[in-house]
């Protein structure tokens, strides 16, 4: 874990309240915005960014509002409030923010019957509930980087608005003085005492015209302004070697010794930081010269300087860059890449269109989330001074960038960072792409090799077919002459088939022409077991009936030798 060292320069952060006295050169633009905010109900700072706005406001107007030795009449109690960028459905109302700044200091226990008949305190309300009763009270408001407020709805915008000048110009709204009649005397003494409330809106030169918006309720907004400009030079040496001269007794635990600047030194700063040839020609820019100082303190603590040389000094052509990537470096290794994501990624909002940057302010928890770092991580960028912390309205934190100074380094690393990915990946590529070439060969080899074997299996098959062909032709040959065998062999067995008919039928016809010789045979028998039965008859009749035997003896004889003859001509 890193240790918060006490500093004499804050770096790219503002100064704090506590840190009032190592706030130099800004004295006569202290007294003079104080005498103004005396004078006016609102007054409107405005300087560049990086001019030192919120440092003025906090180390040097503060501290003049709550310094007890102070006349009573010029001591004011400071509420200091910031709306952060407009996130739809996660960020509150610019009332909301108001009310919940208002929330530490107590309600007066005699102002409560304020609550009972309002539907909706309004900001009169609100402040007149923490009035101490007969005493005159005293607020103000201090809306630090109120350019922001311009990002929320229209219809919250107009809301506050109203209630501001309401809180500004009215000593007793009518419809609460309607109220007051059926009130007590004690209640309606209470509201006739009046408190004050003064309002500064402290906002970016750029973005100063987005005021005019605020005319319709507050049509002098923009006629009490204090433009905070550049240090001149003797603003400038004042902030460089006052801090330095400091005994560490003053700036508490872990402040390094004092020291002091060589008069080369302090003239080539000058020079250096006003852009001009000459030192005194030029303005210089305060989050320039705390980044420079800074980096001087670094090393002053590394080498043990008791004064300061322009040998000594950094390169002025990089001290931004190296004020980021020093503070990043103090950060263990394993955190470096990580708090670049967050600052580089996670806090800067860059245009597409123009590559401008700007910084946003997020909640710490769903900054964490969203980027899959820890609170420790966030905590530890705070500790060097690249993130701030403001308390929002949801109980959290939010954390955003410290300033708008590192937005170009922050820029310039981010586009390094996106180079070198780019490197990486078209050299990933190009290794995947030599990879796919090898692939690409071996795949070409190997379907040459399968081309060759092709080509030997079709020459093989074409000598395969050419051998096929001679044998085809020759079973065709063969084939052509079983054919003639097998119609030869077909009509050879037809005859057979024919003749064996032929026989069955001539067989046929001889078993029937047995039978009817031996019907014949049969008849004949029967014939002549007839004549010998009739032989008596027939002795009796002696001569007919040999002549008749005569006869029919010559007729069967006749008959039998035709038959014989014709069995005998008849194949069996």
């Amino acid at each position: 874990m890193m240790t918060k060292r006490s500093l004499r320069y804050p770096g790219v952060r503002p100064f704090e309240t506590h840190e009032k006295h190592l706030f130099f050169g800004r004295s006569r633009d202290t007294e003079d915005l104080y005498d103004l905010l005396l004078l006016e109900r609102l007054t409107v700072l405005f300087a560049k960014s990086g001019y030192g706005k919120s440092s003025l406001l906090k180390a040097g107007i503060i501290p003049k509002f709550t310094d007890p030795r102070a006349p009573e009449s010029k001591q004011y109690l400071p509420i200091e409030i910031r709306f952060g960028t407009y996130v739809p459905g996660k960020s509150a109302s610019p009332l909301e923010t108001v009310a919940k700044a208002l929330e530490p200091v107590a309600v007066v226990e005699d102002a409560r019957f304020l609550t009972t008949g309002t539907p909706a305190l309004r900001l009169w309300h609100q402040f007149k509930m923490r009035q101490t009763n007969g005493v005159t009270a005293r607020f103000f408001l201090i809306f630090d980087q109120f350019e922001e407020f311009f990002s929320y709805p229209e219809a919250d915008q107009a809301q506050f608005r109203a209630e501001i000048a309401e809180l500004l110009y009215e000593e007793m709204p009518q419809d609460v003085r309607v109220a007051a009649r059926a009130g007590t005397r004690e209640q309606r003494a209470f509201l006739a005492t009046p408190f004050d409330a003064k309002v500064l809106f402290s906002i970016r030169a750029d973005r100063l015209s987005l005021l005019d918006g605020m005319k319709d309720r507050l049509p002098a907004i923009l006629n009490k302004r204090f433009e905070l400009q550049a240090l001149d030079e003797r603003q400038a040496r004042e902030a460089i070697v006052m801090p330095a001269a400091l005994p560490p007794e003053l700036l508490g635990t872990g402040a390094g010794e004092s020291f002091t600047y060589s008069a080369d030194a302090l003239e080539k700063m000058l020079r250096e930081l006003s852009g001009k040839a000459a030192a005194g020609k030029g303005r210089i820019e305060a989050f320039q010269l705390q980044i420079v100082c800074a980096s001087i303190e670094k090393r002053v603590r590394e080498r043990g300087l008791a004064t300061v040389t322009a040998a000594d000094l950094p390169d002025f052509g990089n001290v931004y860059e190296d004020y980021y990537q020093d503070r990043i470096g103090e950060l263990p290794a394993a955190e470096q890449l990580p708090a670049r994501r967050v600052l580089e990624d996670g806090l800067l909002l860059v245009d597409t269109q123009t590559g401008d940057a700007r910084r946003l302010s997020r909640d710490s928890v769903e900054l964490a989330q969203s980027l899959g770092v820890s609170q420790e991580l966030l905590k530890n960028l705070e500790r060097t001074y690249l993130l701030r912390r403001e308390l929002n309205t949801l109980g959290g934190y939010n954390y955003e960038i410290s300033h708008d100074t590192l937005i170009g380094p922050m820029l310039k690393s981010r586009k390094a960072r996106e180079a070198t990915l780019e490197q990486q990946r078209q050299e990933q590529e190009r290794i995947e792409a030599l990879q796919r070439a090898k692939e690409a060969e071996a795949k070409a080899l190997e379907e040459a090799a399968r081309r060759e074997e092709a080509e030997r299996l079709q020459h093989a098959a074409e000598k395969a077919k050419r051998r096929a062909n001679v044998f085809a032709l020759g079973v065709g040959v063969l084939a052509v002459l079983a054919g003639i065998a097998f119609f030869v062999a077909k009509e050879q067995r037809a005859n057979a088939v024919a003749a064996r008919i032929a026989a069955d039928s001539s067989a046929t016809v001889a078993i029937e022409q047995r039978r009817l010789a031996d019907s014949s045979a049969l008849v004949a028998h029967r014939q002549e077991m007839r004549a010998d039965s009739q032989k008596t008859i027939a002795e009796q009749n002696a001569e007919e009936a040999r002549i008749a035997l005569e006869r029919m003896q010559r007729a069967n004889d006749n008959l039998v030798e035709e038959s014989a003859g014709r069995y005998r001509r008849t194949p069996l």
